[in-house]
């Protein structure tokens, strides 16, 4: 039995004691802590080696497992795309559109995809509003977005500096969570 340490800025920084040899292994304890896999890169601490097959092989002593959020290749989160997904499939139910149904059923239920098949997912929605033109805007409305994003980033800083992490600030704040967790390694170190 050895003590993994685990620090994150969703749970804090707590202790399990664990005789896991594998990563997979391990994921029973972070899934009970809140911590879904498929969300959040997995970093031994002292290495700096990312657990990301479940057969990856732990330390054989005691370590700190640094959790992060994880950005996927299409620049959203797990979470991100899962909301959007969400919402064009609430859109779609009101709208009966048929095209955008079939092409989130074909993934099967997607609460519970992969990251990959999430990815997967969200690009294929895009590009099919994109080729529909559902998503351009005329100039007015850039003018709008404009205005609405400058003022967003202002709620967001002061969320940040008041602690408070809400879907759409909580990027941003892990970053900057991610960057106090990595202060204390370097210190322990």
């Amino acid at each position: 039995m050895r003590k993994i340490t685990v620090l994150s800025t969703l749970v804090g920084n707590k202790q399990i004691t664990t005789d896991a040899t594998t990563f997979e292994q391990l994921h029973n304890d972070l899934i009970k802590m809140g911590l879904e896999i498929g969300s959040y890169k997995f970093v031994v601490g002292q290495t700096s080696t990312t657990l990301e097959l479940p057969t990856a092989v732990l330390p054989t002593s005691d370590f700190t497992l640094v959790v992060t959020p994880l950005k996927t290749k299409a620049g959203a989160s797990y979470q991100e795309m899962k909301t959007f997904v969400k919402q064009a499939r609430e859109n779609a139910l009101n709208n009966d559109d048929s095209d955008v149904l079939e092409i989130i059923n074909g993934y099967g239920n997607y609460t519970q995809l992969s990251t990959q098949a999430m990815t997967e997912l969200y690009d294929e929605l895009m590009e099919y509003f994109e080729e529909v033109e559902l998503l351009e805007m005329d100039d007015e409305d850039d003018c709008i977005c404009d205005e609405i994003a400058r003022l967003q980033e202002r709620v967001t800083a002061l969320e940040i500096l008041n602690n408070v992490v809400t879907p759409e600030n909580e990027d941003e704040f892990y970053a900057a969570k991610q960057a106090e967790v990595q202060n204390v390694i370097n210190q322990l170190d």
